[in-house]
Protein backbone atom coordinates (compact mmCIF):
# COMPACT_ATOMS: atom_id res chain seq x y z
CA UNK A 1 0.00 0.00 0.00
CA UNK A 2 1.25 3.45 -0.90
CA UNK A 3 1.25 6.13 1.82
CA UNK A 4 -1.49 8.72 1.47
CA UNK A 5 -2.25 12.05 3.09
CA UNK A 6 -5.80 13.51 3.02
CA UNK A 7 -6.05 17.18 2.15
CA UNK A 8 -9.01 19.18 0.84
CA UNK A 9 -10.89 16.09 -0.25
CA UNK A 10 -7.93 14.59 -2.14
CA UNK A 11 -5.61 11.74 -1.20
CA UNK A 12 -2.07 12.92 -1.83
CA UNK A 13 0.79 10.46 -2.26
CA UNK A 14 3.90 11.89 -0.54
CA UNK A 15 6.45 10.11 -2.74
CA UNK A 16 9.52 11.11 -4.70
CA UNK A 17 8.90 11.70 -8.42
CA UNK A 18 10.70 8.49 -9.37
CA UNK A 19 8.78 6.43 -6.81
CA UNK A 20 5.50 7.92 -8.02
CA UNK A 21 6.39 7.08 -11.62
CA UNK A 22 7.25 3.51 -10.61
CA UNK A 23 3.93 3.23 -8.77
CA UNK A 24 2.07 4.38 -11.89
CA UNK A 25 3.76 1.79 -14.10
CA UNK A 26 3.17 -0.90 -11.49
CA UNK A 27 -0.52 -0.02 -11.38
CA UNK A 28 -0.65 -0.11 -15.18
CA UNK A 29 0.80 -3.62 -15.16
CA UNK A 30 -1.71 -4.88 -12.59
CA UNK A 31 -4.83 -2.79 -13.31
CA UNK A 32 -4.41 -2.01 -17.00
CA UNK A 33 -4.30 1.78 -16.60
CA UNK A 34 -3.04 4.51 -14.29
CA UNK A 35 -3.61 8.26 -13.99
CA UNK A 36 -1.46 10.92 -12.34
CA UNK A 37 -2.55 14.41 -11.39
CA UNK A 38 -0.24 17.08 -9.94
CA UNK A 39 -2.31 19.75 -8.17
CA UNK A 40 -0.70 23.07 -7.28
CA UNK A 41 -2.01 25.66 -4.84
CA UNK A 42 -4.15 27.41 -7.46
CA UNK A 43 -5.87 24.13 -8.27
CA UNK A 44 -6.55 23.52 -4.57
CA UNK A 45 -8.05 26.99 -4.28
CA UNK A 46 -10.31 26.25 -7.25
CA UNK A 47 -11.63 22.93 -5.95
CA UNK A 48 -12.63 24.48 -2.62
CA UNK A 49 -15.53 26.21 -4.36
CA UNK A 50 -16.14 23.82 -7.24
CA UNK A 51 -17.18 20.35 -5.99
CA UNK A 52 -17.27 18.93 -9.52
CA UNK A 53 -13.57 19.72 -9.97
CA UNK A 54 -12.77 18.23 -6.58
CA UNK A 55 -14.51 15.01 -7.58
CA UNK A 56 -12.69 15.00 -10.92
CA UNK A 57 -9.27 15.18 -9.26
CA UNK A 58 -10.27 12.69 -6.56
CA UNK A 59 -10.83 10.04 -9.23
CA UNK A 60 -7.18 10.06 -10.31
CA UNK A 61 -5.13 7.09 -9.12
CA UNK A 62 -2.05 9.02 -7.98
CA UNK A 63 -1.93 12.59 -6.69
CA UNK A 64 1.37 14.44 -6.37
CA UNK A 65 1.81 17.64 -4.30
CA UNK A 66 3.15 20.05 -6.93
CA UNK A 67 4.83 22.97 -5.25
CA UNK A 68 5.53 24.51 -1.88
CA UNK A 69 2.15 26.21 -1.98
CA UNK A 70 0.51 22.82 -1.48
CA UNK A 71 2.80 22.09 1.46
CA UNK A 72 1.86 25.43 3.01
CA UNK A 73 -1.83 24.60 2.59
CA UNK A 74 -1.19 21.27 4.31
CA UNK A 75 0.52 22.97 7.27
CA UNK A 76 -2.42 25.33 7.66
CA UNK A 77 -4.65 22.25 7.80
CA UNK A 78 -2.43 20.63 10.46
CA UNK A 79 -0.98 18.21 7.93
CA UNK A 80 2.62 17.67 6.89
CA UNK A 81 3.71 16.82 3.37
CA UNK A 82 7.40 15.89 3.70
CA UNK A 83 8.37 16.80 0.15
CA UNK A 84 6.97 18.37 -2.98
CA UNK A 85 6.66 16.34 -6.17
CA UNK A 86 6.70 18.73 -9.12
CA UNK A 87 4.86 17.59 -12.20
CA UNK A 88 7.84 18.31 -14.43
CA UNK A 89 9.97 15.97 -12.29
CA UNK A 90 7.31 13.26 -12.42
CA UNK A 91 7.43 13.60 -16.20
CA UNK A 92 11.21 13.29 -16.24
CA UNK A 93 10.98 10.15 -14.08
CA UNK A 94 8.42 8.59 -16.43
CA UNK A 95 10.62 9.44 -19.42
CA UNK A 96 13.63 7.73 -17.83
CA UNK A 97 11.62 4.63 -16.96
CA UNK A 98 10.11 4.54 -20.46
CA UNK A 99 13.59 4.65 -21.99
CA UNK A 100 14.86 1.93 -19.65
CA UNK A 101 11.92 -0.40 -20.21
CA UNK A 102 11.28 0.23 -23.88
CA UNK A 103 7.86 1.82 -23.34
CA UNK A 104 6.43 4.24 -25.89
CA UNK A 105 5.46 7.82 -25.04
CA UNK A 106 2.89 10.19 -26.55
CA UNK A 107 3.18 13.96 -26.03
CA UNK A 108 -0.04 15.94 -26.16
CA UNK A 109 -0.46 19.68 -25.70
CA UNK A 110 1.24 23.03 -26.09
CA UNK A 111 1.34 25.41 -29.01
CA UNK A 112 1.99 24.04 -32.51
CA UNK A 113 5.56 22.77 -32.70
CA UNK A 114 6.15 22.55 -28.94
CA UNK A 115 5.49 18.81 -28.64
CA UNK A 116 7.77 18.12 -31.63
CA UNK A 117 10.62 20.12 -30.08
CA UNK A 118 10.06 18.45 -26.72
CA UNK A 119 10.20 15.02 -28.35
CA UNK A 120 13.47 15.87 -30.12
CA UNK A 121 15.17 17.17 -26.98
CA UNK A 122 14.02 14.19 -24.93
CA UNK A 123 15.26 11.66 -27.50
CA UNK A 124 18.54 13.58 -27.89
CA UNK A 125 19.07 13.09 -24.16
CA UNK A 126 17.73 9.51 -24.08
CA UNK A 127 18.26 7.87 -27.51
CA UNK A 128 16.45 4.70 -26.44
CA UNK A 129 13.23 6.61 -25.73
CA UNK A 130 10.43 5.69 -28.14
CA UNK A 131 8.11 8.56 -29.08
CA UNK A 132 4.86 7.04 -30.36
CA UNK A 133 3.43 10.37 -31.47
CA UNK A 134 2.88 14.05 -30.73
CA UNK A 135 -0.06 16.43 -31.08
CA UNK A 136 -0.45 20.10 -30.17
CA UNK A 137 -3.14 21.31 -27.81
CA UNK A 138 -5.07 23.21 -30.46
CA UNK A 139 -6.65 20.10 -31.97
CA UNK A 140 -10.15 19.01 -31.03
CA UNK A 141 -10.48 16.41 -28.30
CA UNK A 142 -11.79 13.83 -30.77
CA UNK A 143 -8.65 14.22 -32.89
CA UNK A 144 -6.39 14.05 -29.83
CA UNK A 145 -8.08 10.88 -28.66
CA UNK A 146 -7.92 9.33 -32.12
CA UNK A 147 -4.19 9.98 -32.42
CA UNK A 148 -3.45 8.63 -28.95
CA UNK A 149 -5.36 5.42 -29.66
CA UNK A 150 -3.66 5.01 -33.05
CA UNK A 151 -0.21 5.54 -31.53
CA UNK A 152 -0.39 2.52 -29.24
CA UNK A 153 1.52 4.49 -26.58
CA UNK A 154 1.86 3.12 -23.05
CA UNK A 155 2.53 6.54 -21.45
CA UNK A 156 0.65 9.71 -22.41
CA UNK A 157 1.61 13.20 -21.25
CA UNK A 158 -1.42 15.51 -21.41
CA UNK A 159 -0.48 19.19 -21.14
CA UNK A 160 -3.65 21.16 -21.85
CA UNK A 161 -3.93 23.19 -18.66
CA UNK A 162 -6.27 22.77 -15.70
CA UNK A 163 -9.02 21.57 -15.78
CA UNK A 164 -9.13 20.70 -19.48
CA UNK A 165 -6.31 18.16 -19.25
CA UNK A 166 -7.88 16.35 -16.30
CA UNK A 167 -11.27 16.24 -18.01
CA UNK A 168 -9.69 14.91 -21.18
CA UNK A 169 -7.82 12.17 -19.30
CA UNK A 170 -10.99 11.11 -17.45
CA UNK A 171 -12.74 10.62 -20.80
CA UNK A 172 -9.83 9.16 -22.75
CA UNK A 173 -8.87 6.50 -20.22
CA UNK A 174 -12.29 4.88 -20.67
CA UNK A 175 -11.57 4.47 -24.38
CA UNK A 176 -7.85 3.73 -24.29
CA UNK A 177 -6.16 2.40 -21.10
CA UNK A 178 -2.65 3.79 -20.58
CA UNK A 179 -0.52 5.66 -18.06
CA UNK A 180 -1.81 9.23 -18.25
CA UNK A 181 -0.02 12.14 -16.58
CA UNK A 182 -1.56 15.63 -16.39
CA UNK A 183 1.51 17.86 -16.55
CA UNK A 184 0.37 21.41 -17.29
CA UNK A 185 3.06 23.47 -18.99
CA UNK A 186 5.82 20.87 -18.74
CA UNK A 187 6.12 20.48 -22.51
CA UNK A 188 7.32 24.09 -22.80
CA UNK A 189 10.20 23.27 -20.46
CA UNK A 190 11.01 19.98 -22.18
CA UNK A 191 11.03 21.82 -25.50
CA UNK A 192 13.42 24.46 -24.17
CA UNK A 193 10.93 27.28 -24.72
CA UNK A 194 10.80 28.05 -21.02
CA UNK A 195 13.35 27.61 -18.26
CA UNK A 196 12.57 26.08 -14.94
CA UNK A 197 13.52 28.15 -11.91
CA UNK A 198 17.24 28.08 -11.08
CA UNK A 199 18.33 25.86 -8.22
CA UNK A 200 18.64 28.82 -5.84
CA UNK A 201 14.96 29.72 -6.30
CA UNK A 202 14.02 26.08 -5.74
CA UNK A 203 16.02 25.94 -2.52
CA UNK A 204 14.39 29.17 -1.33
CA UNK A 205 10.91 27.73 -2.12
CA UNK A 206 10.40 30.60 -4.56
CA UNK A 207 9.78 28.95 -7.92
CA UNK A 208 6.53 30.94 -8.10
CA UNK A 209 8.57 34.17 -7.88
CA UNK A 210 10.80 33.07 -10.75
CA UNK A 211 7.78 32.42 -12.94
CA UNK A 212 6.37 35.85 -12.10
CA UNK A 213 9.71 37.50 -12.91
CA UNK A 214 9.76 35.73 -16.27
CA UNK A 215 6.09 36.43 -16.98
CA UNK A 216 4.89 39.44 -14.90
CA UNK A 217 1.30 38.98 -16.02
CA UNK A 218 1.22 35.70 -14.09
CA UNK A 219 0.86 37.74 -10.90
CA UNK A 220 -2.82 38.16 -11.77
CA UNK A 221 -3.28 34.38 -11.70
CA UNK A 222 -2.04 34.31 -8.10
CA UNK A 223 -4.79 36.63 -6.90
CA UNK A 224 -6.98 33.82 -5.39
CA UNK A 225 -4.17 32.50 -3.18
CA UNK A 226 -4.17 35.06 -0.31
CA UNK A 227 -7.90 34.52 0.27
CA UNK A 228 -7.40 30.75 0.00
CA UNK A 229 -4.66 30.68 2.64
CA UNK A 230 -6.56 33.06 4.90
CA UNK A 231 -9.58 30.77 4.67
CA UNK A 232 -7.47 27.78 5.71
CA UNK A 233 -5.96 29.76 8.56
CA UNK A 234 -9.42 30.85 9.69
CA UNK A 235 -10.53 27.21 9.73
CA UNK A 236 -7.53 26.31 11.82
CA UNK A 237 -8.27 29.08 14.32
CA UNK A 238 -11.97 28.27 14.42
CA UNK A 239 -13.02 31.59 12.91
CA UNK A 240 -15.79 32.15 10.38
CA UNK A 241 -14.73 34.85 7.91
CA UNK A 242 -17.48 33.98 5.46
CA UNK A 243 -20.63 31.89 5.17
CA UNK A 244 -18.79 29.22 3.18
CA UNK A 245 -15.40 28.15 4.39
CA UNK A 246 -12.91 25.73 2.89
CA UNK A 247 -12.60 22.57 4.95
CA UNK A 248 -9.37 20.49 4.85
CA UNK A 249 -11.38 17.33 4.44
CA UNK A 250 -13.50 18.58 1.58
CA UNK A 251 -16.73 19.11 3.51
CA UNK A 252 -18.98 22.13 3.13
CA UNK A 253 -19.33 23.94 6.45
Amino acid sequence: MLPTLPLLGLQFHPLTPYRLAEAALSRYETEGSATIVTPNALMLAAICHRPALRQLLAEFDLTAPDGDGVRLAARLCRRKIPLKCAGIEVGHALVRLAAERGLSLFLCGGRPGVAERAAKRLTDTLPTLRIAGVCDGYQGEAILQERIVASGAVIVFVCLGFPKQEQFIAACRRVYPAVYAALGGSLDVYAGDRRRAPRLFQLLHAEWLWRVLCEPRRILRLAPLPRFYLSLLANRLGLRPSRRRCDPFGKKI
